[in-house]
């Protein structure tokens, strides 16, 4: 392509790192795209950078995947879940959650998919545990871990243990009643519903989650 004068764009060395990450090519390869890619000024692109970590991390190399996403200058979910999975697949689940705690200073929050690949249940647990100082944003990982696995009865333990130490909000309340309202469990959704009321968190968002849990429930009467 490039003896042939064709002009690369930002979708060429996305595209090089896809092939490399299909052929299970040396990370070395990798490097050398990154190099080309810098030189020619596609390096900082968002989506060049995204492929660029999943490549690394999935061939090992987690350094160098750390050194290309510590230079971005934008990152979206993608970049975060890519290299967050690159450390809980190599076993440095530390690091991940690490990771996943600095997604606050950011403008993201995590998805299903980034929860998902957080590891077991005792590795996520041993480093919450670690946690010095551990804010609602922690908390709502936690519960969203166990949500995504569908561990009603662990949501409900991990929302009581979080009482008693941080303020409850509205994010986590919404996210409380949904799990319960999946669930089909009206008596505990009916109790958060009581719990807001008497917090004055009753806001749009919290509401449109117990009208949703309601009506799926052929409770619309309670709504209110």
């Amino acid at each position: 392509m490039r003896e042939l004068g064709v002009e690369h764009d930002s979708f060429t060395f996305p595209i090089i790192n896809r092939a490399l990450l299909l052929r299970k090519s040396d990370v070395l390869y990798g490097e050398m795209v990154h190099c080309v890619a810098m030189k020619l000024g596609f390096a900082l692109e968002l989506y060049f950078c995204n492929t660029m970590i999943e490549f690394c991390a999935k061939c090992g190399c987690l350094n160098y995947a750390y050194k290309v996403f510590d230079e971005m200058l934008e990152r979206d979910l993608v970049t975060w879940t890519s290299l967050i999975s690159g450390y809980v697949s190599e076993g440095n689940v530390s690091k991940a959650f690490s990771l996943f705690n600095k997604m606050r200073f950011s403008e993201l929050e995590p998805n299903s998919v980034t929860v998902l690949v957080m590891g077991n249940v005792e590795e996520v647990e041993v480093c919450f545990t670690e946690i010095d100082r551990r804010d609602d944003f922690s908390w709502n990982i936690l519960i969203s871990f166990y949500s995504s696995r569908g561990d009603i009865e662990a949501v409900a333990d991990r929302f009581n243990a979080m009482q008693s130490e941080v303020a409850i909000g509205i994010e986590t309340l919404s996210l409380v009643i949904s799990v319960f309202g999946k669930s089909g469990n009206v008596v505990e959704s009916k109790k958060l519903h009581g719990f807001a009321i008497k917090a004055g968190l009753c806001d749009d968002v919290l509401l449109t989650s117990l009208l949703d849990f309601y009506a799926k429930c052929g409770e619309l009467g309670n709504a209110a």
